[in-house]
């Protein structure tokens, strides 16, 4: 008799423990090895190309105490969202080539766009998404990039 009430209560233990096996299976296999659906994440649409408007290159001299020291020259592009902002934009260029040009002369003079005698280009970039914003308004230039920049020392 007692046999058969230690093989009962063998069973029973046995028993609970491979119950508590798979229930512990089923709650961390998942997480262990993926087996489990992850909710899907659902995917932004896809953003259209950017536009961007080439610019003819701007020279701006670099003026020392008694001489010019080097001329600067500058080849930019807009980036624009779409056709119909580059389009509006083409009668605004001679206001926005002023506005770069005057920026640029501000920054070579006081030395906000130099690093070591060196064009900074990030503060160049800044510079004149500013100075688009001031002529154009907020927004409709997303960024200006600086495509080459040639220092001439004479």
């Amino acid at each position: 008799m007692k046999r058969i009430i230690f093989l009962l209560i063998g069973l029973i233990l046995m028993g609970g423990a491979g119950f508590g096996a798979w229930l512990a299976y089923q709650t961390y296999a998942p997480m262990l090895f993926g087996t489990k659906e992850e909710p899907k994440e659902e995917k932004p649409p896809p953003q259209k190309p950017p536009k961007f408007v080439r610019m003819q290159p701007i020279t701006v001299p670099v003026i020392g105490p008694d001489r010019v020291r080097q001329f600067v020259t500058f080849q930019i592009a807009l980036e624009v969202e779409d056709e119909a902002v580059a389009v509006a934009l083409q009668p605004q260029m001679p206001r926005l080539i002023d506005a770069y040009i005057t920026t640029l002369y501000a920054g070579l003079d006081d030395g906000s766009i130099l690093k070591r005698g060196l064009i900074d280009v990030g503060a160049v970039k800044v510079r004149l998404v500013r100075a688009s914003a001031k002529v154009l308004g907020e927004k409709l230039v997303l960024d200006a990039l600086v495509q080459m920049v040639i220092q001439r020392d004479l």
